[in-house]
C-alpha cells in the first residue's frame, strides 16, 4: 500500500508540473500576441484578469469592481455593455460573443479601444463571463485614418473636373466618375467591367496596350498619352490620359488609375490654326510671286521705331545696295518730294487703321543720279 500511495503522489506531482507548464506556455503565447484573460462575476461585482489584461487596460490591480469598470467606459459604449451583461448573446447562440468598446485607464486617463471575446457560463449562483481581451487602439486609429482617406478620395473622385477611371490589371473598368462617363456618352453602369478597348479607337489600342505592359513590367511608373475615344454615338473625342500603376502591400500590381482630360476642342483648334497658317503661307507665297511677276517693290514702315524695310527691288530703285539697311530718314532724303511722303505718314497716323493712301513721288537714285517717278 505504501508503494502505491507514493506512486499516486508522484503521478499527481507530475500532473501539477505539467499543468503549470501548460499554463506558463499558454500565458507566454497569449502575451506574445497581446491577448489577456479575464473573468467577470456580476453577482460579486468583480472582474478578475491576468497581468496581460492589466497591461492592456492600463489598470494596476489584478481585479476591479464591476461598477468601477463600467464608470470608466466611454459614454457611448456603456449601454451596449450593460445590454450584453443583462442578455448575453452567447446564451442563445452558444457561441462566443465579440464586443468592441472604449475605456479610460484610471492611471493615465488615456482612452483605449478594447476587443473582448467571451461567453456566459451558467452557474447556480448566477451567470459569470469569461474570455479574452485585446488592445485594438492602433488598429482603430488606422481604420479611422483609412476611412478619412477613402472619404477624401471619394469626394475628389466624385467632384473632379476631369475624368477618373480605375481599371483592374486586365484593363477592365472597375470604377469611373460621372465626368468620364459623360465624356464618352455612356452611363457609369454601362461601362463597369468593360475592357478599355471597347471605347478606344482601334488605331490607338496597340500603343495603349504597350504602355500598360511597360507599367506592369516596372519599366515606368506612369505615362501620359493623347488617345481617341469612341463615344456611344460614334463621335470621336480626344483625351489626354495620365495613368499610373497601383500596387498592393506586397508590391504586386493591383490596378491602374487614369486621369482623363477632354482635349478635343484644343486639338481641333490646333488643327484649325495649322490650316490657317498653311493658308496664310500659301497666300504670302502667291503674293510674293505676284509681286515678282508684276515687277513691284514693297516697303514696311515702323513708326514706333522710326525704321523702314525695303525690298531688294526698291533698294535698287533708290540706289541702296542689297546689304544696306537704310533708316527712314535716309530713304526720305532720296525723295525729291519727301514732304509728300511725310504728309502721307501723318495722315495715316491721324486716320488710324485701314487707311489707304495713293502717293506719287520723284526719287533721285543715290548711285546713278537718275530721277524716276514712283507710285506707292
Amino acid at each position: 500500500m505504501t508503494g502505491n500511495y507514493k506512486s499516486v503522489n508522484e503521478e499527481l506531482l507530475a500532473l501539477k508540473e505539467e499543468l503549470q507548464r501548460v499554463k506558463l506556455q499558454t500565458s507566454l503565447t497569449l502575451e506574445a500576441v497581446g491577448i489577456g484573460l479575464w473573468t467577470m462575476l456580476p453577482e460579486q461585482n468583480c472582474i478578475i484578469w491576468d497581468q496581460q489584461c492589466q497591461k492592456i487596460y492600463g489598470w494596476p490591480q489584478d481585479s476591479v469592481p464591476l461598477n468601477e469598470f463600467l464608470a470608466h467606459l466611454h459614454p457611448q459604449d456603456v449601454h451596449r455593455m450593460q445590454s450584453a451583461l443583462t442578455n448575453p448573446p452567447s446564451r442563445q447562440t452558444g457561441k462566443p460573443t465579440t464586443i468592441e468598446y472604449r475605456i479610460a485607464s484610471p492611471v493615465d486617463g488615456m482612452m483605449r479601444w478594447i476587443r473582448i471575446t467571451g461567453r456566459a457560463i451558467a452557474q447556480p449562483g448566477g451567470d459569470y463571463f469569461s474570455g479574452t481581451a485585446q488592445d485594438i487602439t492602433d488598429a482603430k486609429r488606422r481604420e479611422a485614418t483609412l476611412k478619412k482617406v477613402e472619404q477624401r478620395f471619394q469626394m475628389a473622385f466624385t467632384n473632379a473636373s476631369v475624368g477618373v477611371v480605375i481599371l483592374d490589371t486586365q484593363s477592365n473598368i472597375q470604377l469611373i466618375n460621372k465626368v468620364f462617363a459623360d465624356f464618352v456618352g455612356y452611363s457609369q453602369e454601362e461601362l463597369l467591367d468593360q475592357h478599355f478597348e471597347a471605347i478606344t479607337h482601334a488605331s490607338d489600342v496597340e500603343e495603349n496596350a504597350a504602355l500598360i505592359e511597360q507599367l506592369l513590367r516596372g519599366e515606368t511608373s506612369s505615362y501620359i498619352v493623347n488617345k481617341r475615344y469612341v463615344r456611344k454615338d460614334g463621335v470621336l473625342v480626344w483625351g489626354q490620359v495620365s495613368s499610373a500603376l497601383i500596387r498592393d502591400e506586397d508590391g504586386r500590381p493591383n490596378s491602374f488609375i487614369s486621369i482623363v482630360q477632354d482635349i478635343t476642342a484644343e486639338l481641333e483648334a490646333q488643327a484649325e490654326q495649322k490650316k490657317l497658317v498653311a493658308l496664310l503661307e500659301t497666300s504670302e507665297e502667291r503674293l510674293r510671286e505676284a509681286i515678282e511677276l508684276a515687277e513691284l517693290g514693297t516697303f514696311d514702315i515702323n513708326l514706333a521705331e522710326d525704321t523702314i524695310v525695303l525690298s531688294e527691288r526698291v533698294k535698287g530703285w533708290f540706289g541702296f545696295s542689297p546689304d544696306e539697311t537704310p533708316g527712314l530718314a535716309q530713304v526720305l532724303d532720296v525723295m525729291k518730294d519727301k514732304n509728300v511722303m511725310e504728309a502721307a505718314i501723318r495722315q495715316a497716323v491721324a486716320n488710324g487703321l485701314d487707311t489707304a493712301l495713293d502717293i506719287d513721288c520723284w526719287v533721285l537714285n543715290r548711285q546713278t543720279g537718275q530721277e524716276r517717278l514712283y507710285h506707292a
